[in-house]
C-alpha cells in the first residue's frame, strides 16, 4: 500500500468511528486525495477543518467540506 491509499484510509476509518468530532487537523506529512476527504461526506458535527497539505485535494473535496452541515472554519 503506498504512503497515499494509507493516509486516505486512516481518515476513512477514523471519519466512520469518531461521529462527535467536532475538529480535525489533518497535518503537513498527510498527503490525502478526495478519496480520504470524501469520507467526511455529512459528518454530523465536524465544525472546524485544518488541513495543511492539499497539493492533491480538488474541486471534488473542496465541494464535500463545503457540504458539512456545522463547518464553522475551514482552514487550508
Amino acid at each position: 500500500m503506498d504512503r497515499n491509499t494509507h493516509d486516505d484510509a486512516a481518515l476513512v476509518e477514523m471519519a466512520g468511528r469518531l461521529r462527535q468530532l467536532d475538529y480535525l487537523f489533518i497535518n503537513a506529512s498527510a498527503n490525502l486525495s478526495d478519496r480520504g476527504i470524501g469520507a467526511l461526506s455529512g459528518h454530523p458535527r465536524l465544525r472546524q477543518v485544518v488541513v495543511l497539505n492539499a497539493t492533491r485535494l480538488t474541486d471534488a473535496s473542496m465541494g464535500v467540506l463545503a457540504a458539512l452541515p456545522n463547518l464553522q472554519e475551514l482552514s487550508i
